[in-house]
């Protein structure tokens, strides 16, 4: 089976060194190629389009599509497969196959790995892989149209990383490229906030309803419900004897292998079952005892479901008379609002939003875990979200309405400012930089700490695009605007070239290669024509 192919595979290659890109992340990366808005569109008989020299034919297309179908069933996305994507798809195969560029099965399986729908705790799950292959049954694909379909990403992903591969660097090139990333750049900047304009700022009645007229959307009631909840004890004794029975010595292998991050010596390597088995047989009961609490909840949500479906008349009854029959414990919580956090003195936003999302139907959530306890609730008086009126968040509104005047205003200075700055003459901008200008930093471009601030990240960018003695335009932030002015470049340290002379030629090459694949984006754009009638 090809599972065993893949757990040999496994076992030598560990992970690539380079990234692997998820199925979904290609998909999209091919969209680059698209050569417009093409929709609406069946499929059917004839040349649809040419890749370089190559014809396409619907048929083609058909196929490519049918192929990349199982790219959503991967990343979970219902969507269908347009034929601009599998157009995409087939001309950059073609541009790999005309290149002598192809993966192998090998290459495939690793990729398949790697993609995190099979991965558990950092580890490849056979058992999540075998649940995928059931899926495709269903779907009507097999496990070797899994294998191939990916094989042919991997061939794309192949050929796309080497374009990049033929940089060819001269040492002045270099010495150029590291001597400008070290060199420190020094910027100034003036931020206007809007917390600084609020004497300035007027509102009045009709500002604050055109304000909430034009932002109406973003303002809600959450809906509400009288919450109960039905608690199962996850660690509850009662089972115990039942996993003990479960503990095999096949169960507890199996346990042990797959949860070997658990059984390391102080040296960081795994430990010899024989010498851990004790400890494995406990682990495994603790966790199987867990595991049948949460069955029983997920049980009792399913059967609640019925009882509360089939009690017409009196919803709440039937549940409560499920939870006195099963002698499950009842929690009484009241009202709950949707955007709450809390249920009943529980700290879960997940439980109220199941319970929430359930509420509009048959008003029984699924069992939620929540500490060493699973939840099952029922959602009663259920009211749905509505859109607020103005007398029911008149405070908010009159809060971010004047704030955002604020911000207006401070946006408005900035302006001003740069306006001025512009009739300046560059070389006396030094000299007659206005009083706002306060904020100074220097940089270089080699510097990897992360900025501090939003107002640090733009000089930051500005200190890397701007020449010296030019400004930037007004940048929005969230609380106002930023202008910045490249002040002065200084002469590089030595000793900070010599260090980072290694990251510097492995980023003048992946800038190189950039380069170069965006040249290979333009020329295969221009030789890979999708022509549909409409």
């Amino acid at each position: 089976m090809v599972i065993r192919r893949m757990n040999s595979i496994f076992s030598k290659h560990s992970r690539w060194l380079f990234s692997i890109f998820t199925i979904i992340i290609i998909v999209s990366f091919l969209g680059f190629l698209t050569p417009g808005g093409f929709g609406g569109f069946s499929f059917g008989g004839g040349d649809a389009a040419v890749a370089y020299d190559k014809k396409i034919s619907m048929d083609d297309l058909h196929d490519y599509s049918e192929k990349l179908g199982l790219v959503n069933l991967i990343s979970g996305n219902r969507g269908s497969v347009n034929v601009e994507e599998a157009f995409s798809f087939a001309s950059m195969l073609e541009a790999a196959r005309r290149a002598g560029v192809t993966a192998g099965e090998k290459e495939a399986l690793v990729m398949i790995q790697n993609l995190p729908r099979f991965q558990e705790k950092g580890k490849f799950s056979v058992e999540n892989y075998r649940k995928f292959l059931e899926q495709l049954g269903h779907s009507g694909y097999s496990e070797n149209d899994l294998i191939e379909v990916v094989r042919l990403i991997a061939t794309v992903q192949k050929f796309y990383a080497q374009i990049g591969e033929g940089v060819v660097l001269t040492p002045q090139e270099l010495k150029l490229f590291s001597r400008s990333l070290h060199a420190p750049r020094t910027v100034v900047a003036a931020e206007f906030k809007g917390a600084d304009y609020g004497k300035q700022a007027k509102l009045t009645d009709d500002a604050v309803r055109q304000y909430f007229q034009a932002n109406r959307e973003k303002y809600k009631v959450p809906a509400k419900f009288n919450a109960v909840l039905a608690c199962f004890r996850l660690d509850d004794p009662k089972v115990k004897t039942e996993a003990e029975k479960l503990a095999t010595p096949a169960a507890l292998r199996k346990y042990y292998d797959q949860n070997q991050d658990l059984y390391k010596g102080k040296d960081g390597k795994v430990l010899a079952y024989d010498a851990v088995a004790k400890k494995v047989r406990a682990d495994f009961v603790d966790f199987t005892i867990r595991e049948l609490n949460f069955r029983a909840a997920r049980l009792f949500a399913r059967d609640a479901y019925d009882a509360v479906g089939e009690a017409e008349k009196s919803p709440l009854k039937g549940f409560l008379a499920i939870c006195a029959a099963r002698r499950v414990q009842v929690i009484q919580c009241g009202a709950v609002s949707a955007d709450s956090s809390k249920i009943g003195g529980i700290e879960s936003a997940v439980l109220v939003k199941d319970m929430a999302e359930s509420g509009n139907s048959v008003p029984v959530s699924n069992a939620v875990k929540v500490g060493s306890a699973a939840y099952v609730g029922f959602a009663g008086s259920f009211q749905p979200e509505r859109q607020a009126e103005l007398n029911e968040c008149k405070n908010k509104v009159m809060r971010e309405a004047l704030q955002a005047a604020q911000v207006s205003l401070a946006r408005e200075s900035a302006s001003k400012v740069a306006a001025s700055m512009a009739a300046i003459p560059a070389a006396q901008r030094s000299a007659k930089l206005p009083k706002s200008f306060t904020l100074s930093r220097t940089f270089t471009l080699a510097d990897r700490n992360q900025p501090s601030n939003v107002a640090e990240s733009m000089m930051r960018q500005a200190a890397a695009t701007l020449a010296v003695n030019e400004f930037s335009p007004v940048i929005a932030t969230p609380d106002g605007a930023l202008i910045v002015y490249f002040a002065k470049i200084g002469s590089p340290d030595g000793k900070a070239v010599e260090k980072g002379a290694a990251l510097d030629e492995y980023m003048l090459r992946r800038e190189k290669g950039n380069s170069l694949q965006r040249d290979f984006e333009q020329r295969h754009n221009q030789s890979c024509k999708l022509q549909l009638a409409r």
